[in-house]
């Protein structure tokens, strides 16, 4: 067995424990300080960087807040405009309004109404009604007057010529040939609505003089029927060459004989006879001889 520790020794044991006690306590201690001093520097170190990007963000935070105040500002200028248009167009459209309600009136004013007509109970066709001059017991004719010829019943225009002792008709392609032993003659007339081919036969040859020609010239005379007006004759027609004058037809006395009167002041004084329409004449008796 050992033997007690004598005094001094435990003495000695106790200032070791002592002196491990205080090491062991102040190394924490020394490594903390230390630890600080080196957070201090350090911190020390880096704040120039910190106080330059808090810089920036400040800068950058105050523009984008002036950005923001500019843009409310031209939101607030926009929006009071908007507010002005809205009430000058309010203002247009009731001005409109009040200028259309006042139309109907206006336009009463300018245009009155007008005044309502009577309407006849029973309407009669009104018949019109041509007076024929009938001068004694002969037609009265102006100087020019549409006829017919019949056959082939065509219209044209005849001038009436109280100086011509015969009557001529414009004919063209003038073909002779016989029949039955008669000579016989075809040509073509130039009626209102086209031209007509018509045979007659040859009654006699009539020497007929133009105005560019010095000899006269042979040309055959044929019979044909006429109306003008409710008369209606047969009479002698020279076919002549009358392209050179305005109607291509001319009425002498062989008609006007003992049938009408001329009133070469009036023109188309009858009216023009129905094809199929009776034959009397203006005394009531027929006009053909």
């Amino acid at each position: 067995m050992l033997a007690p520790a004598s005094g001094s020794t435990r003495s000695l044991m106790s200032r070791t424990a002592l002196s491990r006690a205080r090491l062991s306590f102040g190394r924490p201690l020394l490594i903390l300080g230390h630890s600080l001093v080196l957070a201090a520097c350090a911190s020390t170190e880096h704040r120039p960087q910190v106080d330059a990007e808090l810089a920036a963000l400040r800068e950058e935070l105050s523009q984008v807040s002036s950005a923001l105040n500019e843009t409310r500002t031209e939101l607030a200028r926009r929006d009071e405009s908007a507010r002005a248009g809205d009430s000058a167009l309010a203002e247009h459209v009731a001005t409109l309004r009040t200028d259309i309600a006042a139309l109907p009136a206006a336009m009463a004013a300018l245009c009155p109404a007008a005044p309502a007509l009577p309407v006849a109970a029973d309407c009669k066709r009104e018949v019109e009604v041509r007076t024929v001059s009938v001068g004694g017991d002969k037609l009265v004719v102006g100087e020019l007057e549409r006829i017919v010829i019949d056959p082939p019943g065509g219209t044209l225009v005849a001038r009436i010529d109280t100086g011509a002792d015969s009557s001529s008709l414009h004919a063209e392609e003038l073909v002779e040939f016989e029949r039955d032993g008669k000579r016989w003659v075809r040509f073509n007339v130039r009626l209102d609505d086209g031209v007509a081919t018509i045979e007659r036969p040859i009654r006699r040859v009539a020497k007929v003089r133009s105005q560019d020609e010095a000899e006269p010239r042979k040309r055959p005379v044929v019979q044909l029927r006429i109306r003008l007006g409710s008369l209606r004759q047969t009479i002698d027609f020279t076919l002549a060459d009358r392209s050179h004058m305005d109607n291509e037809v001319l009425l002498g006395r062989n008609f006007l004989t003992d049938a009408a009167l001329v009133d070469v002041g009036q023109q188309f004084l009858q009216t023009t006879p129905r094809k199929g329409a009776p034959d009397a004449g203006a005394n009531g008796r027929t006009g053909e001889r």
